[in-house]
């Protein structure tokens, strides 16, 4: 009976297709395991999962920079501050947001002190709570640091040449969702150190759908400094504002009521007020007003962490390319990758793979 071979004939790929997923899955989490026993990190606290993999019990292990109190010996005076309190993030990354840097005094008389040899750049503001903030110059990353619960950042950037440089930075809310990036120019003199504050990235913005009937409201929801107030535009024949508050988290949301709007395009733009500084306007986020409701998709945005390929899937592929650059010295264009994909310590090793692991979509 062709059918009836047909349909065992498909039943058994299938059957052989789950079976080598499930080898091949077996395969990565006993190589992960043994490269745990290798490298000597045991104990209860190891989990695949990705709940812990060693971050949280207390040791510097694998590619932490620190753990807890444990900050291997780290100080703010060695991570190029003059003075302040180094404490270590739940990411197990260094946070440098109490520490402080005071330039030394030029002596004027051409000293040979390397100090004052080339130029500092400190940047202080607000994002949102725990998120990584990018510092890039010339539109090349220099470095990242991690926003306190309460938003505020502090990042360092030294040992540059005297000049004008373009500086633009940004962060990412807990949708994966990036800010509009904020640029500005800097211009540095040798020997001295230069103070950007106050700066406010922007809040993001998204909508819970691509198209709304008119007369029913559309969602409008982001992330911002806490408390901070949120004034947002949505634009017609006629600007409209409306405003509302971000929570403790940052999050705010907006149910805005469209039968104010025509039939067609539109966008919403926002930006937050907090401490007498506004921020920068958003992106734009776009819309349409017709006469049904298409539902935006769960997830507009594809996996910030494990993706290494960019398919918007972390899987096997992503596994090999990490597994390439496996306690290898990364090349230049990777070393990018593994910051915004990876743990972002320059280096692949097991913690890498654990991140792998834990956003594993197959």
């Amino acid at each position: 009976m062709p059918g009836l071979s047909l349909k065992v004939s498909l039943a058994r790929n299938v059957r052989r297709a789950s079976i080598l997923g499930g080898i091949l899955l077996s395969v990565f989490f006993i190589l992960v395991q043994i490269t745990f026993a290798q490298s000597g990190v045991g104990g209860g606290t190891v989990q695949i999962a990705g709940i812990v993999v060693g971050c949280g019990n207390g040791i510097v292990e694998g590619g932490e920079e620190c753990d807890g109190g444990a900050l291997a010996g780290a100080t703010c005076r060695t991570r190029g501050f003059t003075s302040g309190l180094l404490t270590c993030t739940a990411s197990c990354v260094y946070n440098t947001t109490s520490c402080v840097y005071t330039p030394p005094v030029s002596s004027g008389g051409g000293g040979s002190g390397s100090t004052n040899n080339t130029a500092q750049v400190v940047l202080t503001g607000r994002a949102y709570p725990h998120s990584q903030v990018t510092v890039l110059k010339d539109a090349q990353v220099v470095a990242t640091t991690i926003a306190d619960n309460t938003a505020h950042f502090q990042v360092l950037v030294k040992g540059l040449a005297a000049g004008t440089y373009i500086f633009s930075l940004y962060s990412e809310d807990t949708k994966g969702v990036r800010s509009a990036l904020l640029t500005f120019p800097v211009t540095v003199t040798r020997g001295i150190l230069d103070k950007i504050d106050s700066i406010f990235v922007s809040p993001t913005l998204t909508g819970d759908k691509l198209q709304v009937k008119r007369g029913e409201p559309i969602v409008l929801f982001g992330q911002s400094a806490p408390i901070a107030n949120v004034t947002i535009e949505v634009n017609s024949d006629e600007s409209h504002f409306v405003k509302t508050a971000a929570g403790s988290d940052g999050v705010y949301l907006y149910n805005f009521d469209t039968s104010i709007l025509e039939l067609g395009q539109h966008h919403a733009r926002a930006r937050s007020t907090a401490d007498a500084v506004i921020s920068p306007q958003s992106s734009a986020y776009g819309f349409t007003v017709g006469t049904t409701n298409i539902f935006a998709p769960a997830s507009t945005t594809c996996p910030t962490k494990g993706d290494l390929n960019s398919d918007c899937r972390v899987n096997l592929v992503d596994f090999s390319i990490a597994a390439f650059w496996y306690q290898k010295i990364l090349s230049p264009a990777f070393i990018i990758r593994e910051r915004a994909h990876l743990n972002g310590d320059g280096k692949v090793n097991i913690i890498d793979f654990s991140i792998m692991a834990f956003h594993w979509t197959g």
